[in-house]
């Protein structure tokens, strides 16, 4: 009786862990990195009255970017304006490999920043209207 306790405390601590460590927002990890780095730009931008929340995390690879390893990351967030409007909006950060600085934040897509392993949606798409004609 005691070791089906020790066991089912051992696999819920295991469970737990297992949860904990998958989570992509830990500290330290490139997913915090890049959401205080969110955090950060949103909210100095905000106007008097405005409120930002956080949305999720839609891409985030590596790339080669001006002779260095870099992150790309598009993330969504909503903007609360003062008369209660939500805006959604995202961005695009370029960041160092580990996320540890960031190089730049824009609201538009630079298409130099995407990984040259694979085509960009637009390029995939102007592909397809090619072979299709």
């Amino acid at each position: 009786m005691i070791m089906k306790r020790t066991l089912k405390s051992f696999s819920a601590i295991a469970c737990f862990t297992l949860i904990a460590f998958t989570s992509c927002y830990l500290p330290g990890s490139d997913q915090y990195k890049i959401k205080s780095a969110t955090a950060d730009y949103v909210s100095a931008r905000l106007n008097k009255g405005e409120k930002y929340q956080w949305g999720h995390l839609e891409r985030k690879n590596g790339c080669h970017y001006d002779g260095k390893d870099c992150k790309y990351a598009e993330v969504y967030y909503v903007v609360t304006t003062e008369s209660g409007e939500e805006l959604e909006k995202k961005l695009y950060l370029l960041m160092s490999e580990h996320c540890d600085s960031v190089y730049e934040i824009a609201e538009e897509a630079d298409k130099e920043w995407n990984s040259k392993k694979y085509p960009s949606a637009e390029e995939v798409k102007e592909l397809i209207k090619q072979v299709v004609k």
